[in-house]
């Protein structure tokens, strides 16, 4: 699968780049919103993990713009936070995401439903 990362802090986004090639998929990494709906025009990525807490356009506005570019296609959309409160949840989930890990909790969450994403059908 070609994941886009984006996340502020470039450790991190490297660090799950580099987590994500070697489970086998293809990344591409941004470090704000505005590059992510960039890289997303030019790559057509299957999933992205969205940091939340970012200046400028943040995760949740970052979703809801990738989302309406992707119209039809389908486009695994992960939170990816530091944030595990329910308000910070409930948020996401208004906003379309697909799925929300917690940055240093649920790694192995993310491998799994990468890996089951990518058996699901793709129109």
């Amino acid at each position: 699968m070609r994941v886009l990362v984006v996340d502020d802090n470039p450790d991190a986004a490297d660090t799950f780049a580099v987590l994500l090639r070697a489970w086998g998929h293809e990344t591409d990494v941004v470090y704000n919103g505005r590059d992510a709906l960039e890289s997303a025009d030019q790559h057509l990525p299957d999933a992205a993990l969205l940091d939340l807490n970012m200046p400028g356009l943040d995760g949740f506005a970052t979703a809801q713009r990738l989302r309406r570019f992707a119209g039809s296609r389908k486009l695994l959309l992960v939170a990816l936070t530091s944030y595990s409160d329910p308000i910070t949840r409930a948020l996401a989930a208004e906003v379309s995401f697909d799925q929300f890990v917690v940055k240093t909790e649920e790694l192995g969450k993310l491998q799994g439903l990468l890996s089951a994403y990518e058996r699901t059908e793709k129109p």
